[in-house]
C-alpha cells in the first residue's frame, strides 16, 4: 500500500524593497548628521591655535626662566579653539609632580611669548614644557613629526 504523500510548500525570502532600502539609508544620514551637530557645539573655528612653542634657552639653571613661543599657525586650514579654556604652562619631569608655570595669554592670531620660572625644586636634567587647554592642531601631512602636540624639551641644569 502506497502512502499519500505530502505537499511541501517553499517559502522564498522577500527582497528587499527600494522603498525599506531608501528608509534605512536615510535614518543612517540623518543620524551621522546629528553626530556631525554635537561636534559643532564642543568646538569653534575662530581665530587660529598656536603651533608647536619653542624654548629659550634651550638649556637653562634650576630657577632660572625661560621664554616660551609660538608663531601663528598656518590658518589656511580649519583649526578649533576649547572656547574659555585657559591655556597654561606645565613643567613635566620623570618621576616628579607636574609643575604648573602659569597662564599662556594666546593671541588673537595664535601666537604667544611667555617668560616663566623654572621651580628651584625641579630636578636637574631634561623635562618637557607643555602648553594645556588646546585641542590638537589637525596636520595635513604624513610625517608625525609636525604633529607631536604643544611640547617641548628643555635641559634642566645644576645652580
Amino acid at each position: 500500500m502506497k502512502r499519500p504523500t505530502k505537499a511541501i510548500t517553499v517559502h522564498r525570502a522577500q527582497p528587499v524593497g527600494r522603498t525599506a532600502l531608501t528608509v534605512a539609508l536615510v535614518a543612517a544620514l540623518a543620524g551621522i548628521a546629528g553626530l556631525a551637530g554635537c561636534a559643532k557645539a564642543e568646538v569653534q573655528t575662530a581665530g587660529c591655535e598656536p603651533d608647536h612653542p619653542v624654548v629659550t634657552p634651550l638649556s637653562v639653571k634650576v630657577g632660572a626662566s625661560v621664554t616660551v613661543t609660538s608663531l601663528s599657525h598656518p590658518c589656511a586650514r580649519v583649526t578649533v579653539t576649547a572656547p574659555d579654556t585657559p591655556h597654561r604652562l606645565v613643567l613635566t619631569q620623570v618621576g616628579k609632580d607636574d609643575a604648573d608655570l602659569g597662564a599662556v595669554p594666546v593671541q588673537p592670531d595664535g601666537t604667544f611669548s611667555v617668560r616663566a620660572g623654572i621651580p628651584s625644586d625641579a630636578r636637574p636634567g631634561v623635562a618637557w614644557i607643555t602648553v594645556t587647554g588646546m585641542f590638537p592642531v589637525p596636520c595635513d601631512d604624513t610625517s608625525a613629526a609636525s604633529c607631536v602636540g604643544y611640547v617641548t624639551r628643555v635641559n634642566l641644569e645644576a645652580r
